[in-house]
């Protein structure tokens, strides 16, 4: 079961990162997104499954994973926010703001709080 959440995570955040979708699609994802992350978090050890997303091969995968691991492994998700943050496009603006959220202590992840 677990690895099927695992793999619905990685469609639902690979989907949301493209530029060229519908709103429609993209918000689906995200409650995708949160609707595996809530089962995940209710299983004993369930958010480290997501570690192996870190270095996912599509970027909006790692972006999700790090947000979703920075209470966990703060030094590891930072790390890949931070590289992130160093690229261009939507996805570098939205991992700087997750660093920026997450070091004032005000960041909030749907499914998690």
């Amino acid at each position: 079961m677990v690895h099927e959440l695992v793999n619905e995570y990685i469609d639902a955040a690979s989907t949301h990162g493209r530029e060229d979708i519908e709103p429609k699609v993209s918000n689906a994802a995200h409650d995708c997104i949160v609707r595996v992350v809530v089962k995940l978090a209710k299983q004993d050890g369930g958010l480290l499954n997501l570690v192996p997303l870190l270095q996912h091969p599509v970027p909006n995968v790692g972006l999700w994973s790090a947000a979703h691991l920075l209470r966990v492994y703060p030094e590891q998700a930072e790390s890949v926010l931070e590289n992130i943050a160093n690229g261009k496009g939507p996805i570098a603006f939205y991992a700087r703001i997750t660093l920026e959220e997450w070091r004032k202590g005000t960041l909030r992840m749907a499914g998690l709080d």
